[in-house]
């Protein structure tokens, strides 16, 4: 080894012995224990970092088109760098397409081809590639895309980086980078020589001491008449050293015509072929690199016909560097001196293993156009500040981008997660996506794992200034094929074709553009809709088009054409706005009348880009726009500061005059349906639209007016009037015609009564949800309820909490195909018939009794469960379900959620307590339910049994009465004189009321003790108390005179009656000479009487 000094610079130097590792074993495990990634060109712009001079261009979907490395231009220099690490203990490849543009000069300077170099930090050792001096490097050192040298420790291109570049003019760019290895295709050779003049060891990237092009050898094997220049072009690895200065290339080749070609010599072995490089055309260009054998390969073009191909291996000392670093960065670099020459690339793709993870965060438009540089965040770097952390916190985005005179406002927050070599799009911030977002004003914190490679994206929409023209719109209507106008006469049943423009004025692309009306259930599509048009919650989604596309180009315009039939009808006024709502601005004139009124239809524009995403990483409807006084536009988010772009750029509206069919009432919220159809078919996503649901949640009561009709479809009627306390008028609603009352009167949970009991469901097929999650309704008298045709009752009582019995006998089921969690969560019912119920055609029974938490008995013997697929949780969590009868054909699933009790559990019924006294069921067999004479079972077993069982059996929890006795909570002997001698004061007749309701007790013998816990005590004085045993028990001739020891007062035996009670008659005597009581006043005792069992 080598030592060099000179000029203070080199800061301890380390001399140390290595092993040749020509000899060594070559790393072939992977350092970092991640898996290969592969990158296709499509994910160019979410691996690499244009830096320096380079500039791509974007496709409409985000993707990078072309990269533009550096215009013909002296002194630039540009490239590509990837956001990650590469592992170099394993294989990887890169390609790309190349074009060299050479304008009138006449060679090319100073080459375009690729570099690897190790990753170095401030304190880090570095060794030499080529000298093999090792020196630690300084506490502040690198350099800036511009060429500046870093001087603050603060500083965000400190060290040698993902994204470090070396300097223009020279040997690709890399002249500067510590210890790279790199490849360019150039025709002029280097020919200044550094050695003697201001060559500085220990000076690292970045010091301002290092010249321009850092040559330290001339490069003269092909100068022809000049040492610099020749008339050929080639290629050539390079490499630098640990100061940044660079050696002779160290595999060149010329030929005329600048051709490009490679030959045999001592840098590599492959035969000589050629191939026109230089001559504005694309020509593809790959690297690969064999971890085992340490061995580059370049090719560019087919090697088969007119490519060219070069192999390179790595050297000692570069082996030296590669064990000594994990991370190396990689990039695809141009530079230009004196003699310039336009480098373009594209179609970047490649395999590799990450060295490390790596978090990148980009701050990109909603054409995925970079709005500030990209930031790479390695977890090792990170390690370095956070101790022990895996988890990347950012608190550094900014709320407000201004970039080119135009501002843009942070809108979204989306992951690329790239983890075990799959891939995975998520907003950031939603359920699985690894991350979580948190927003306090503007400021976002944005926290996710390291874990592979993860790409962070701040997505940015421009904001408009007010009175912006940068897109303008235009709403047009023509009713019955008239002249398209803005204002109209309509009357019910005409058609009105609705004509919506937009033009592009300011953005190179306005992507998926597309105007939202709201449309307020008065339209319905006449025939059927165009296919790239949708309707869904009220809404219409109609694409601007221009041609076949609606991305508008900068000055283009796109626009359709929608006809629909208006449904109005008359004695209602209508007001419908931009936000999906339908207000009234004037009072009706009679009952059932409303004015004539203006309708107004206003339409919004969107737009959608693959940069703002949904929780699953679909493109949302949103804006490329950011225009806050248009936030009531239909998909407007309720937050300005965080939002998914969901803000229309613009609206424009047209009048129609006519009378509507409902109003709402703006002060008392009072929603009154006039004479009309009520039809509400399912749009295009499946979904029942009716006109109130945008003010769902104000409505306060319901008032239906005579007249009103109801055809086909109720679905979601009156789903989420969560504050309405009443619906009126429903027993007028004729409902004979209806076939859908899905989710009719879903989560109105502030009805305490609903009369349905005029309804005609003989034609109702869908009764799903029906009721569910009425939560204050006390009763439902549904018994009239026709449901012959019915095929799913899904959820239709679901949480009903409030009611207590529930008759269905008249319920016809025999085409009920689902009945999961029909009765769930009914927490209050306490009585339930289902005897009439025909299951032959259920197939679903999930949840179907799950959660009712007072229900104590079902009979389920009419049950035929013979087609039913599912039944999971059937009975979970209904704690007081003590009582359970099946029938020959239901067959429970061994998942029922059917429980055994646990012991001493309390079965009340009729007035009498029961306990389970074994922790499983009984068969109740020639028994009753309270004295069960079958065997003991548990609920496994129950199911079991009944997938053979063909007769009806009963099942009741194991249990037991208790025998008990109750007596007079006091007696009280009166208030007397002091006796002069013996006296005895006797009680009134008192009684012992005995019952015994054990299971198992014809002749068993029990008896009652008497004792006394507590003697006679003073009230006022504790310490004071009688002397002796006053108290005397006297029963059926027989007197007990009672002490502190318990004695038999009473021996019984058990009748055979099933509830047996007995009457005991007994008084008290109480008996004391004057010397037994210390002083005047009030004494009290306790007695305590025992009921015991006895052999």
């Amino acid at each position: 080894m080598v030592a060099i000094s000179g000029g203070g610079h080199l800061a301890n130097p380390v001399k140390s012995v290595w092993g040749d590792p020509l000899q060594q074993k070559s790393l072939i495990q992977p350092r970092s224990g991640l898996s290969p990634i592969n990158i296709g060109s499509g994910d160019s712009q979410n691996f690499f970092a244009t830096v320096g001079s380079a500039v791509a261009k974007v496709n409409d979907d985000g993707t990078w088109d072309t990269i533009l490395i550096n215009e013909p231009i002296s002194w630039q220099v540009g490239a590509v760098t990837l956001n990650s690490t590469v592992d170099m203990s394993q294989d990887f490849n890169f390609s790309w397409d190349l074009k060299i543009d050479r304008p009138s000069w006449t060679y090319l300077c100073d080459g375009l081809g690729f570099s690897l170099h190790p990753l170095y930090r401030p304190g880090d050792k570095i060794v030499d590639s080529l000298e093999k001096i090792d020196y630690i490097l300084p506490s502040i050192f690198g350099r800036h895309s511009d060429g500046s040298s870093v001087t603050s420790s603060s500083d965000l291109d400190i060290g040698q980086n993902l994204h470090s570049i070396g300097y223009s003019g020279s040997q690709l760019g890399i002249s500067d980078l510590m210890n790279a290895i790199a490849f360019k295709i150039d025709t002029y050779l280097d020919g200044s020589n550094l050695v003697g003049l201001n060559y500085i060891p220990g000076t690292p990237y970045g010091s301002s001491q290092h010249a321009y092009n850092g040559v330290l050898e001339p490069d003269d094997r092909f100068a022809s008449g000049s040492p610099e220049q020749i008339d050929n072009s080639y290629g050539a690895f390079i490499s630098t050293d640990s100061n940044g200065y660079s050696g002779k290339s160290q595999y060149s080749a010329p030929l005329n015509g600048y051709p490009l070609t490679s030959k045999n010599d001592s840098f590599g072995n492959v035969s000589g072929t050629s191939m026109k490089v230089v001559d504005n055309s694309w020509h593809p260009m790959s690297i690969s690199y064999s971890a085992s054998t340490y061995t580059l390969k370049v090719v560019i073009g087919d090697p088969a016909t007119s490519g060219a191909v070069w192999n390179k291996i790595l050297t000692t000392g570069e082996r030296r560097v590669l064990r000594d670093r994990k991370n190396w960065a990689f990039s695809i670099l141009g530079a230009t001196g004196l003699g310039v020459e336009g480098n373009t690339i594209k179609n970047v793709r490649g395999t590799f293993t990450p060295g490390d993870p790596v978090i990148t965060t980009r701050y990109v438009d909603e054409n995925g156009n970079n709005l500030q540089p990209v930031k790479s965040t390695i977890l090792s770097d990170w390690q370095v500040q956070h101790p022990g952390s895996t988890q990347f916190v950012d608190t550094s985005s900014p709320a407000i981008i201004v970039k080119n005179g135009k501002t843009y406002r942070r809108a979204q927050v989306n992951g690329t997660f790239f983890d075990n070599g799959t891939r995975l799009n998520k907003r950031l911030g939603t359920p699985g996506s690894g991350g979580t977002v948190t927003n306090s004003g503007n400021n976002t914190t944005v926290t996710t794992d390291f874990s592979g490679v993860t790409f962070v994206n701040y997505v940015y929409r421009q904001e408009l200034p007010a009175n912006s023209t940068d897109v303008t719109a235009d709403l047009q209507m023509s009713v019955n094929s008239g002249a398209f106008l803005k204002t109209a006469s309509i009357r019910p049943g005409d058609n009105i074709a609705f004509k919506y423009t937009a033009k592009n004025n300011v953005i190179p692309i306005w992507s998926k553009v597309t105007a939202v009306q709201s449309l307020g259930g008065l339209f319905t599509p006449v025939g059927s809709l165009p296919v790239d048009v949708t309707q869904k919650a009220g809404l219409l989604y109609v694409p601007l088009k221009l041609g076949s596309t609606n991305d508008l180009k900068l000055g283009e315009t796109g626009n359709n054409t929608v006809t629909m039939k208006y449904n109005g009808a008359n004695n209602a006024q209508l007001t419908a706005d931009d936000a999906g709502q339908i207000t009234i601005t004037n009072t009706p004139v009679s009952p059932n009348a409303a004015p004539l009124t203006k309708i107004v239809s206003k339409v919004s524009i969107y737009d959608q880009s693959n940069q703002l995403i949904d929780e699953n990483g679909d493109p949302v409807f949103g804006s490329y726009f950011y225009n806050s006084s248009n936030n009531q536009a239909p998909l407007s988010s309720t937050d300005p500061v965080y939002n998914t772009g969901n803000y229309a750029p613009v609206t424009d509206s047209v009048t129609l005059n006519d009378q509507g069919w409902w109003y709402l009432d703006p002060i008392t919220k009072v929603l009154t349906i006039y004479p009309h159809e009520l039809n509400g078919a399912l749009d295009t996503a499946g979904q029942s639209v009716w006109p109130w649901h945008g003010q769902a949640a104000e409505i306060t009561k319901v008032v239906i007016k005579p007249g009103v009709t109801a055809r086909g479809s109720l679905h979601n009627l009156f789903t989420d009037l969560t504050n309405a306390t009443a619906v009126e008028g429903l027993d007028a609603l004729n409902t004979s015609d209806v076939t859908d009352m899905n989710a009719m009167f879903s989560h109105c949970q502030s009805l305490t009564s609903l009369d349905v009991s005029h309804f005609n469901t003989a034609n109702v097929t869908d009764m799903n949800s029906m009721f569910n999650y009425c939560t204050s309704l006390n009763s439902l008298n549904v018994s009239s309820f026709g449901t012959n045709k019915v095929t799913s009752m899904r959820g239709m009582f679901q949480a009903c909490t409030n009611i207590t019995e529930l008759d269905l006998s008249n319920f016809n089921t025999g085409l009920v195909q689902d009945f999961s969690f029909m009765f769930n969560e009914m927490h209050g019912l306490k009585k339930l018939n289902v005897t009439s119920f025909n299951t032959t055609s259920a197939t679903d029974m999930t949840v179907m009794f799950a959660h009712m938490n007072v229900l104590p008995n079902l009979d389920l013997s009419s049950f035929n469960t013979s087609n039913v697929t599912t039944m999971t949780s059937m009975f979970e969590g209904s704690p007081k379900l003590w009582q359970l009868t099946l029938g020959g054909s239901t067959k429970l699933a061994s998942d029922n959620g059917l429980t055994d009790p646990a012991l001493q559990t309390e079965i009340s019924d009729a007035g009498v307590t029961y306990y389970v006294t074994n922790p499983q069921w009984r068969e109740v067999g020639n028994g009753t339910v309270h004295e069960p004479a079958g065997n003991a079972k548990t609920a496994a077993q129950i199911a079991a049994e009944s997938q053979t069982a063909t007769a009806t059996r009963t099942y009741v929890w194991d249990q037991v009465g208790k025998q008990t006795i109750t007596a007079t909570n006091g007696i009280d002997f009166g208030s007397h004189q002091a006796p002069l001698q013996h006296e005895e004061y006797n009680s009134s007749s008192q009684s012992f009321n005995l019952t015994d309701n054990r299971n198992v007790r014809n002749g068993k013998r029990w008896q009652i003790t008497a004792e006394v816990s507590k003697q006679f005590e003073l009230n006022t004085d504790s310490t004071k108390k009688i002397i002796g045993n006053p108290l005397y028990y006297h029963s059926g001739g027989v007197t007990t005179n009672l002490t502190s020891t318990a004695q038999a007062v009473y021996n019984g035996t058990a009748g055979t009656g099933y509830q047996d009670t007995l009457s005991i008659p007994w008084e008290l005597s109480f008996k004391a000479k004057p010397s037994d009581i210390p002083a005047p006043g009030q004494y009290k005792a306790t007695v305590t009487y025992t009921l015991v069992n006895i052999p």
